[in-house]
């Protein structure tokens, strides 16, 4: 995207000096600082905006060296949630260091020979803020040369900074002036400065290490959300910046704010909450909480309670975000926490303890005491696993400040190991640590009389220890509720002294806090019902009874990516009731791309999204992470991302975020395109896409159909050639269960055709299932071509007679019946036919019923006579990340229906416990009440 490389002859250059790869003159930013998460998050941002980089170190010059020998690329990696590492090279247009007189020469001549250059990224850490640092002495010089080489032009520069202290553009700005107040720099260029020079606040966040055996290279997670955000209140920053994947532009004063507050309260916080007792239990990084890690389970417990009961309420009484943002902060931090293949080191995030409690743990603590509120069990256990890993061993001390700890659980497998100039050995059971001046360890008692068997503190001893340590903090804490909070915190501190292991303990909090009974939502304090349910609904993991989704190993059947979404026949019949400009039989002929094009201008850029299905495409979308694509109303980016997508790896991250254990597929032995599929025996993932056998033909009496398909397989048209064709296709499949769509006016028994055609559902049908114990499904009440000119787009919906449903469940006791009907006016019929007979069960609110106000309705009418006995939604997918929005609403919808009900409930007086409310969700969300259906005898 720059222009020809230079050649030149590496040994020539001389590495006081600038390096350049490219001509510089093309710069449009130069970043002060090399550090990994410059070169992993702002520099490749600025080069993907069409801003060329020029990189300058504050001293040495490594990096220097680094984009001279790679003719000025530099790789980093980026470890996807799969385990793929995904190397990206950046390009430079020069290396330089401010670490010797010609470097810094180097970059004081920048302004006059680069006439773009407009932006400067400074990556420092939160030292190099400081003023009369060395990098904002440079900074300064530079903005001066600025001066002198721009005097004559209305220029405006904007510094970027990579640190995430809160108000960091303020802190430089104060710093560079300062700078200028000491070397008397005078008033027109502290003038020239303060009008022409933006000091943007900025939060960033991407967590960011480096190569295995190469501290060159960085290797981060995934991009987050919110990677970038800057504030921008002039609005002079590119717009090509605004809009790259996890940029955000913050327009308002105090916007920013709240994102540092979320970010320090979840983000950090709930690092700062989990990382003691993952050290102290020998767990060396965060990838103890990756799903099937030994203590996963209750390690994700403990952090979704924190933030329900202890950082939610808090933030939502400070902020002005809606709880729904808020949520949504945590779920990107929950997904990035959990990454199975990358985490930092437990050890180098215990660092700076004392400060952490004060700025990530202590803002939540303080504001729930000062609203009249307990902080949660799990809050004392945060703050208790703090307090013993900081608790020393005197006589072993290192230094004044270096302290040596003692593990919980030692790792006999373990050697030793460095963080931050520390050493830990956990096959010893130790580790070094520093905090500030270690007022804290001093107030603490001393570990080594304890690790030695003696007399364990008592609560109270250790309550006057844990009242020195937080009465330092700001804003201090008094009264009875702030009492028992440090009591509470020496009991669990107590237990890890005793000897239980840190995980031990949680595993006791978090069984205490499941049978504790909840108060109702009209009470005051967190954790009430409403919460509770909400949480248990977002958090299960759900089956997905019924959908019409392919494994992306059968290739074209697999359907998925953006043109696939706005081609589903939901949106194009939205669209033919919103073209006046192209008939359906000329939409049809279109390729799919020019389809999507159609659809997304005359429903998305035309006219407002508010239909269910376009806000479903934008739910999805910006859980896959393309919010910015998405409001810049370019299809482009989001086109180029899903084409970037292995589809195996995609299926498998969209259902991890859908939170869907597995999906039932339909299929369907009569349809020419699926069949060779299964004849070539393609291997997929089983536990992941689940089979049903299709069999509309047969329950319609369908002989012309199914005779003809049952001789192309080899088999007589008899009624034992079916049952054989129908063997063949189930040994292939290993389906769930048999199932079909029935028209609003199907019923039975029917009159046959001619007296030479079988009964199919009575005879081949009702004694296969039998015979294999499958279940019957039925999708009851379509209208087939209402309209057909709209093809797929054109069924409609009639209120449909189950009567049948009567007789097949009367005449077939020992068979199991599942039934959804597509009419809102069936539900409640349906609803009381569940409670009369064992062997059916309702499901899913299918195709037309899929609306939220429908959903609501359904699920409180069915909890209202069925108990938790039902499943309350499948998801009727034909596109891989409709999962993703089908879901996402549902859970909402699903939880109100539920709060509702289980309030009324409450009323009475009857304790709600979190594990029962656990069970509800599991039961009609989660797969519970199908699986155990599935599983009954009758």
């Amino acid at each position: 995207a720059f222009c020809e490389r230079r050649v030149f002859p590496v040994p020539s250059l001389a590495m006081d000096s600038l390096c350049e790869a490219f001509p510089v003159e093309s710069a449009k930013a130069v970043c002060l600082g090399s550090g990994r998460f410059l070169r992993a998050v702002l520099v490749p941002a600025l080069s993907d905006a069409d801003l060329p980089c020029i990189v300058f170190q504050p001293r040495g010059s490594s990096f220097q060296e680094l984009i001279t020998a790679q003719r000025g690329v530099y790789e980093w990696d980026t470890v996807e949630f799969d385990g793929t590492v995904r190397t990206t090279q950046t390009r430079v247009l020069a290396g330089g260091t401010c670490g010797a007189p010609e470097g810094l020469a180097a970059l004081l001549e920048l302004p006059k020979r680069c006439p773009e250059l407009s932006i400067v990224g400074v990556g420092v850490t939160e030292a190099g803020l400081a003023r009369g640092s060395s990098s904002m002495s440079h900074l300064a010089q530079l903005l001066l040369a600025f001066k002198e080489a721009r005097a004559a032009e209305d220029a405006t520069i904007s510094v970027l900074c990579t640190d995430n202290v809160p108000g960091n553009g303020d802190a430089i700005a104060e710093a560079v002036a300062a700078y200028l107040e000491e070397r008397d720099a005078g008033s027109d260029a502290v003038d020239w400065v303060q009008s022409h020079v933006v000091f943007h606040n900025s939060m960033v966040d991407r967590i960011t290490s480096h190569r295995e055996g190469d501290p060159d290279v960085p290797s981060t997670e995934p991009l987050p959300a919110k990677a970038l955000v800057f504030e921008d209140i002039d609005g002079v920053l590119p717009a090509s910046l605004a809009e790259q994947p996890g940029v955000l532009i913050r327009r308002f004063p105090g916007e920013i704010d709240e994102d540092h507050e979320l970010k320090l309260c979840i983000a950090n916080g709930i690092h700062t909450a989990s990382v003691y007792a993952l050290a102290l239990s020998g767990l060396a990084d965060t990838k103890a909480f990756r799903e099937g890690a030994e203590f996963s389970g209750i390690l994700t417990q403990y952090v979704d309670s924190v933030f329900l009961y202890d950082i939610l309420p808090a933030l939502r009484a400070k902020l002005s975000s809606s709880e729904e943002e808020i949520r949504e902060v945590y779920e990107d931090w929950r997904a990035r926490l959990r990454h199975p293949h990358f985490g930092l080191g437990s050890f180098f995030i215990t660092q700076n303890s004392t400060i952490k409690l004060q700025v990530r743990l202590w803002p939540t603590i303080s504001r729930t005491l000062r609203s009249g509120q307990m902080p949660s069990s799990f809050m004392a256990f945060a703050v208790a696993a703090m307090l013993r890993f900081l608790m020393s061993e005197g006589a072993s001390r290192v230094s004044k400040t270096k302290m040596v700890g003692r593990v919980c659980v030692p790792v006999r497998t373990h050697s030793e190991a460095m963080y931050a100039g520390k050493r830990y050995n956990l096959a010893q059971g130790w580790y070094e640590f520093e905090d500030g001046d270690g007022a804290t360890s001093a107030a603490l008692p001393d570990l080594g009389p304890i690790s030695h068997h003696q007399a364990c503190p008592s609560v109270k001893q250790l309550c006057a220890s844990i009242a020195m340590v937080l009465d330092k903090l700001e804003p201090k804490m008094e009264g009875p509720r702030y009492t028992l909070f440090i009591r509470r915190v020496a009991e669990t501190l107590q237990k890890i002294l005793r000897g239980a292991s840190p995980m031990e303990v949680l595993a006791e909090v978090v069984d205490e806090d499941l049978d504790a009974v909840i108060p109702r939502s009209r009470e005051a304090g967190a954790g009430k019902l409403a919460d509770i349910i909400q949480e248990e609904a977002r958090r299960v993991t759900v089956i997905d009874v019924h959908t019409h989704l392919f494994p992306p190993e059968f290739g074209e059947l697999c359907l998925y990516n953006v043109d696939e979404l706005l081609t589903y026949h939901y949106l194009v019949a939205e669209f033919f009731e919103s073209s006046d400009g192209i008939a359906p039989a000329d939409f049809y002929a279109l390729p799919k791309q020019e389809q999507a094009d159609l659809v997304w201008k005359a429903i998305f850029i035309e006219r407002p999204p508010v239909s269910e299905a376009a806000r479903g495409v934008l739910t999805l979308l910006r859980r896959l992470g393309l919010g910015a694509a998405m409001n810049s109303r370019d299809l482009g980016p989001v086109r180029a991302w899903f084409a970037d997508q292995d589809p195996i790896r995609h299926a498998e991250r969209t259902f991890q975020l859908a939170g869907v254990k597995y999906v039932v597929m339909t299929n369907i032995p009569f349809d020419a395109k699926e069949c060779p599929k299964w004849d070539a025996r393609i291997p997929f993932n089983r536990d992941m896409f689940k089979t049903a056998l299709r069999v509309d033909p047969m329950l319609m009496n369908d002989w012309s159909t199914v005779s003809t398909a049952v001789q192309e397989a080899g088999f007589e048209a008899t009624v034992e050639g079916c049952i054989e064709y129908l063997r063949h296709w189930a040994d292939i499949y290993v389906p769930e269960y048999l199932m079909a769509s029935t028209p609003h006016n199907f019923d039975y028994p029917v009159t046959k055709n001619a007296p030479d055609v079988p009964d199919l559902v009575g005879e081949v049908l009702v004694p296969f299932a039998r015979e294999r114990s499958l279940p019957l499904f039925f999708k009851v009440g379509a209208v087939r071509a209402l309209n057909p000119d709209y093809r797929m787009a054109g069924d409609g919906i009639e209120v449909a007679d189950l009567g049948f449903v009567t007789y097949m469940c009367k005449t077939n006791p020992d068979l199991k019946f599942f039934v959804t009907v597509l009419s809102r006016d069936n539900q409640h019929e349906l609803t009381v036919l569940g409670n009369k007979f064992r062997n059916l069960h309702v499901y899913g609110c299918w195709w037309y019923c899929n609306n939220p106000s429908i959903i609501a309705d359904t699920t409180k009418l069915r909890l209202e006579l069925l108990g938790p006995n039902f499943t309350a939604q499948h998801s009727d997918c034909r596109v891989l990340e409709q999962l993703l929005y089908k879901w996402d609403h549902s859970r909402v919808i699903l939880a109100k229906a539920m709060i509702e009900q289980v309030e009324d409930v409450a009323k009475t007086g009857w304790p709600f416990t979190r594990r029962d409310l656990r069970h509800l969700a599991h039961r009609i969300m989660g797969g519970g009440a199908y699986e155990d259906f599935m599983a009954k005898k009758l």
